[in-house]
This record gives C-alpha cells, sequence and structure tokens, in this order.
C-alpha cells in the first residue's frame, strides 16, 4: 500500500513508511528510520537482479559509450 501511495504521489516510499512505523506501529524513530533504509537496500539488490537477468544485453535500450 506504500508503494502505490508513494509512487502516485512521486516521492520516496520512506516518507509514506517512516511515519507510518512511528505513529501507527510504534516504533521509534530510529528504529523507523533503519527499517526504512534496509528496504531500500532489498529494493536496490531486486533492481540489480532483475536488470541483470533481463535487461543487460536487450537490444531496446539505448546504446551507451
Amino acid at each position: 500500500m506504500t508503494g502505490i501511495a508513494s509512487g502516485l504521489l512521486g516521492i520516496g516510499g520512506g516518507v509514506v513508511l517512516v511515519p507510518i512505523m512511528v505513529v501507527i506501529l510504534g516504533f521509534k524513530m530510529i528504529d523507523a528510520v533503519g527499517t526504512s533504509s534496509l528496504m531500500i537496500v532489498f529494493t536496490s539488490v531486486g533492481g540489480i537482479i532483475s536488470y541483470i537477468l533481463n535487461g543487460l544485453y536487450a537490444s531496446s535500450l539505448p546504446h551507451t559509450p
């Protein structure tokens, strides 16, 4: 749900997720920020793996020098 909200608003997911973790779930601010940062790492690794498997040698991508 936070991914959809942040995508529609054009903002990072942490902007939506951190207040939810603090206000609704009762996290301490430092824990909420750390958890959000850890999620960014997992998302980045997933994107890298997806690019390596599906897009690294795709012919439809623009050529870069």
